[in-house]
């Protein structure tokens, strides 16, 4: 019986001598460092069998097979688990084609409320002083005439335009045009609910007169029209940004010496126009999937 123990302890102690490496003994809890990791070294069990002639067998903890850069090695090995990331077969970034109506912004919206409602109610004195201080032939001037004829085509010339190019030129003219129809309708709808008179031209405001059909004066359809386009090209092409908005500020500005927009007016349609251009950007991908081909 001792001479079938003894061999079944051979056999135990020649399997963990053929898996594992030989190294000096070492004292404490350091552990082995063999060489690199392997699948037997990876799977072997942490407690070996130790015998002695003439002592009796003990079962002794074994050090730990790995060391701390080995563990750190076999971890590289891991596969790890990635997200997939869908993409084009160009490589270029997927577009979002979804229609987005934005995150409400009441804060926003209350602002612009409460800033056109006090310069409605600064309408008059602005007239007033405007036309005392500025003569109706300045304020009617031929360049300022001038101005305002070049900016009732720009905006849709701008849109036509970049129509006719290709790539992201191309999608500015289908954004910019997505802006003036929807600026046209909004300043339309909203003319017809307020129904305010245009001013006189001799320092006098127009009043509200409700629901009409009349073209009425609040807001201003070019000042809308303008800041809608300036908008979207701002944001299509970074450095054309304030190019933009100057002339769309220009447009606010001469609708007002011409006698044809209060003040108000003029703010309510810049507001309106920038809304509707942010709008428009928000849905960009959605916008450039239509097909517009001449």
């Amino acid at each position: 019986m001792g001479i079938q123990a003894l061999r079944a302890v051979g056999a135990w102690l020649a399997m963990g001598l053929a898996l594992a490496p030989a190294a000096p003994a070492q004292t404490g809890e350091s552990a082995l460092a063999p060489a690199p990791p392997t699948s037997a070294h990876a799977t072997l069990s942490g407690m070996c069998l130790v015998a002695s002639p003439g002592e009796v067998l003990a079962v002794a903890p074994r050090a730990p097979l790995l060391s701390v850069s080995d563990r750190e090695a076999l971890s590289d090995w891991t596969p790890r688990t990635r997200p997939a990331v869908r993409a084009p077969s160009d490589g270029a970034p997927e577009r979002d084609t979804g229609f987005h109506l934005g995150k409400p912004h009441p804060e926003r919206a209350l602002g612009a409320i409460l800033a056109t409602g006090m310069l409605v109610a600064g309408d008059p004195g602005i007239i007033a002083a405007m036309a005392g201080s500025v003569p109706r032939q300045t304020r009617h001037s031929p360049p300022v005439q001038a101005f305002t004829r070049l900016v009732d085509l720009l905006p849709a010339a701008v849109a036509g335009a970049t129509l006719l190019g290709h790539g992201d030129l191309h999608d500015t003219g289908k954004l910019a045009g997505a802006g003036l129809i929807l600026s046209y309708g909004a300043v339309k709808s909203i003319k017809a609910l307020t129904g305010r008179d245009r001013p006189d031209g001799q320092g006098h405001v127009g009043g509200f007169h409700g629901p009409r059909w009349a073209d009425g004066a609040f807001p201003s359809g070019h000042t809308a029209m303008m800041f809608s386009t300036a908008t979207v090209v701002g944001k299509q092409y970074r450095k054309w940004k304030w190019w933009a908005y100057g002339l769309a500020a220009g447009t606010a500005i001469s609708r007002v010496l011409l006698d044809e927009h209060h003040p108000s007016d003029a703010l309510a349609g810049a507001i309106l126009g920038v809304g509707i251009g942010n709008f428009v950007m928000r849905n960009k991908g959605w916008i450039a999937r239509i097909s517009i081909k001449f």
